[in-house]
């Protein structure tokens, strides 16, 4: 099962609200690509958060760069990873979206503040 697009929309601007009072503003959306994968950027200058539902493999995903260089490859580290497996339920979504939401307001006050 994919991660409904409402459901990704609706953890993008949960995110959008936890970075934002941090200089963050949402930059590129992807959505509905290859498999329902979906993708949302949070910039600040040269840093980025990256929020991502891998629809291939059910992954939720958030990463972080700090020298972001566009089209060239960047580094990003990992801040939460979440494997919800073949068919999570509404249920496990919208908790893969609490603890998510959890891990990046802990790296936000750590790193990126």
């Amino acid at each position: 099962m994919p991660f409904p697009r409402t459901e990704f929309d609706a953890l993008s601007t949960k995110v959008a609200s936890l970075l934002a009072p941090a200089g963050f503003i949402p930059d590129r959306m992807e959505r509905d690509s290859i498999f329902g994968s979906h993708v949302t950027y949070f910039v600040n200058d040269a840093k980025v958060y990256r929020l991502v539902w891998d629809g291939k493999e059910s992954w939720l995903i958030a990463e972080y760069c700090d020298n972001f260089q566009g089209l060239v490859q960047s580094s990003w580290n990992d801040v939460a990873i979440y494997r919800a497996g073949r068919d999570p339920s509404p249920n496990d979504l919208a908790g893969f979206g609490v603890q998510l939401i959890d891990a990046l307001r802990g790296h936000l006050s750590s790193y990126a503040a």
